[in-house]
C-alpha cells in the first residue's frame, strides 16, 4: 500500500516536471548541475542549485538538483575534489602539497596556492564534464521521447 503512494507520487513528479519542460531544458539542468555538483562548494550547492533556477526559467531545476547531488556521495567526494585539485596543479604548475616533505614547511602561501589550484581544476573539470553530460543526456532524452511507430 505505501510502496503504491511513492509510484503514484514519483509518476506525478515525473508528469509535472519532465513532461512539461523540453529536452534541452531538462539537458540544461543536468549540465549546469554536473558542473555545480563538481565544483568544490560542498554545503552551498543546494542554494546555488535554488538562485541559477529562479534566474533562469529556461533550466529543469529537478534535474539540476539531482544531477549536482551525484557527485556529493560522500565516499566519492574526495576523489573528486582531488582531481579538482591535481588538475589545478597542472594548469598552474605548481606541486602537490599532499606530502609529509611539504607539510614541514607548511605556510600559508602554501594554503593559498592550494585553494586556488583546486577551484581553477574544480571550474575547467565541471565545466567540461558538464558540457559532456549536457550532450549526451539531450542525445538520450531526444531518442527516448521519439514516438514509436507501429507498422501493421
Amino acid at each position: 500500500m505505501k510502496n503504491n503512494k511513492v509510484r503514484e507520487l514519483w509518476e506525478k513528479i515525473k508528469k509535472e516536471t519532465l513532461s512539461r519542460t523540453s529536452p534541452h531544458q531538462i539537458a540544461l539542468g543536468i549540465g549546469i548541475g554536473t558542473f555545480v555538483g563538481i565544483f568544490p562548494i560542498e554545503g552551498f550547492k543546494t542554494a546555488v542549485v535554488v538562485v541559477i533556477g529562479s534566474l533562469y526559467k529556461k533550466v529543469n531545476v529537478i534535474s539540476m538538483f539531482l544531477s549536482s547531488n551525484v557527485f556529493s556521495f560522500i565516499p566519492m567526494v574526495p576523489f573528486v575534489y582531488f582531481f579538482d585539485y591535481w588538475v589545478g596543479t597542472k594548469i598552474l604548475r605548481i606541486p602537490l602539497i599532499f606530502s609529509v616533505s611539504s607539510f614541514k614547511s607548511f605556510h600559508i602561501k602554501i594554503l593559498g596556492s592550494a585553494v586556488g589550484a583546486l577551484f581553477l581544476g574544480g571550474a575547467v573539470v565541471g565545466i567540461t564534464i558538464g558540457i559532456i553530460a549536457y550532450f549526451v543526456s539531450l542525445i538520450v532524452i531526444r531518442f527516448r521521447r521519439k514516438p514509436t511507430s507501429i507498422n501493421s
